[in-house]
C-alpha cells in the first residue's frame, strides 16, 4: 500500500478531486499497487475541511511507501494552448539515491490543457497525478516513448481520439512493485 498525503493548495473542488483520485487509483490498480489518500490540512484555505490535529499528516513520512502530493497552481501565467511542451507537474527526486517523496501538480495548467483539448478536467488531473507519482515510485525523471510515463501527451490522445495507453508499462509496474518491496524490507 502506498500512502499519499494530499495538500490541496489550489482549492480543487472535492468532487473533482475525488474523480481525479479515482482515475489515479485505476492506473495504479492496473499496476498492482493500491493507494491510500490522506487529506492534509492546508492553512488559510476555506475549503480545507480537514482537522489539522487529527489528519495524520504531522508524523514523519514512512520511507519509500509514503509520499506528498501538492496541488498547487504556480505563479507564472498559463502559456497559450499552442505551446507544444507543458509540464503539468514536477517531482523532486534525488538522482543519486533514486528516491523522492514530493510531487506537485498544477491544477490551473491542467484546467487550461483540458479546455484546449476539450477533455475531462478530473480525468486529466488524475492522469497527471499518477504520472508524477510514477516518477517517485520509479525513482527517476525519465520518460518512456508511450503509455502514461511518456513526456508528450497530444491533444488527440488527451481527447481520446487516438489511443494512448493511459497506464504504466509492464516493466514500469514491475519496477515500482519491486522498489516498494525492497524499501519495505529495508524499513523493517
Amino acid at each position: 500500500m502506498v500512502v499519499i498525503r494530499s495538500y490541496n493548495y489550489a482549492d480543487v473542488p472535492p468532487d473533482e478531486l475525488a474523480r481525479a483520485r479515482a482515475t489515479a487509483d485505476r492506473v495504479f490498480q492496473q499496476a498492482g499497487i493500491s493507494l491510500q489518500w490522506i487529506d492534509c490540512w492546508v492553512p488559510d484555505r476555506p475549503s480545507s475541511i480537514v482537522d489539522r490535529r487529527s489528519s495524520g499528516c504531522n508524523e514523519p513520512l514512512r520511507d519509500g511507501s509514503e509520499f506528498v502530493l501538492r496541488l498547487m497552481s504556480s505563479d507564472r501565467p498559463v502559456p497559450p494552448a499552442s505551446t507544444t511542451r507543458l509540464a503539468m507537474g514536477s517531482s523532486l527526486i534525488d538522482h543519486d539515491s533514486g528516491s523522492g517523496a514530493l510531487t506537485t501538480v498544477d491544477p490551473a495548467l491542467v484546467t487550461a490543457i483540458a479546455r484546449s483539448a476539450s477533455a475531462e478536467y478530473s480525468t486529466l488531473l488524475g492522469r497527471a497525478m499518477a504520472h508524477e507519482l510514477g516518477h517517485l515510485l520509479l525513482g527517476h525523471a525519465h520518460h518512456s516513448t508511450n503509455g502514461l510515463m511518456r513526456a508528450i501527451w497530444s491533444q488527440d490522445e488527451i481527447r481520446g481520439i487516438r489511443p494512448a495507453g493511459w497506464q504504466f508499462s509492464r516493466g514500469e509496474a514491475a519496477q515500482m512493485r519491486q522498489g516498494l518491496a525492497s524499501r519495505s524490507r529495508a524499513a523493517n
